[in-house]
């Protein structure tokens, strides 16, 4: 089944991961190796060797237009929105709980406007937003728990819907993370690393492992995505 996925016309199936400084891989022990977005790569390279991934991700970067570091004032998010891939996955919204950056109304316009513009990409890609992971330190980063943990959890999932997006394309990391009760600190801190807000090795894995899965699960079922006739 998996040899009849989607593809560009290199013949790869290409995932454009997209994010912030957790994306980038801060808090693991090597970016490039042990970071979440290389794992995935291996992982997806593993069910099937055509599957490629192009990493697009920046610190202090956000969602809403009003905030520090939002696409439109981004030429690195501008550049990724050229790329010819099949699928995208979306990690934000965690900087965008800082007092600096937040507003409501704002976040959850901007933030369908911003998965629209990658579903309305040339080469029309199947996108999975991410429900970012909880923060175990509040006031790191002037990031608020509260918002992180509680509000932007339930946020996520209905502007995924408003987006056009199924159930099968929102990927949970609160939960995965260790959701609101903060039961995962192991995936946060080691005797190197503990800032409570960038996962650790652990954390990374454990993120790669999630979208693995999510993203594998979903071509299964619909090898072709959005394109099946």
């Amino acid at each position: 089944m998996m040899s009849e996925i989607r593809s560009e016309a290199t013949g790869l199936t290409s995932v454009l991961v997209y994010g912030d400084s957790i994306t980038d891989g801060f808090g693991s022990s090597n970016m490039l190796k042990t970071g979440y977005v290389n794992l995935l790569r291996e992982g997806l390279k593993l069910v099937d060797p055509k599957f490629n991934i192009v990493q697009n991700s920046a610190g202090f970067r956000c969602v809403s237009r009003n905030c520090q570091r939002p696409c439109e004032r981004d030429a690195y998010c501008q550049e990724a929105h050229t790329y010819d891939v099949s699928a995208v996955t979306i990690y934000m919204g965690t900087n965008d709980c800082k007092a600096v950056n937040w507003n409501l109304e704002n976040f959850k316009k901007d933030y369908v406007d911003l998965c629209k513009s990658f579903k309305n990409m040339a080469s029309k890609p199947d996108v999975f937003v991410i429900i970012p992971s909880p923060v175990y330190k509040d006031g790191f980063g002037a990031v608020n728990m509260t918002l992180t943990n509680y509000i932007m959890p339930q946020m996520i999932r209905p502007l995924a819907h408003e987006c056009g997006l199924s159930d099968e394309q929102v990927i949970d990391l609160h939960t995965a993370m260790g959701g609101a009760e903060l039961s995962r600190p192991d995936l946060y801190c080691t005797g190197q690393h503990c800032d409570g807000y960038h996962p650790v090795d652990a954390g990374q894995n454990q993120m790669a492992t999630t979208i693995l899965e999510s993203v594998v699960n979903y071509y299964m079922k619909h090898p072709k995505g959005r394109l099946a006739p």
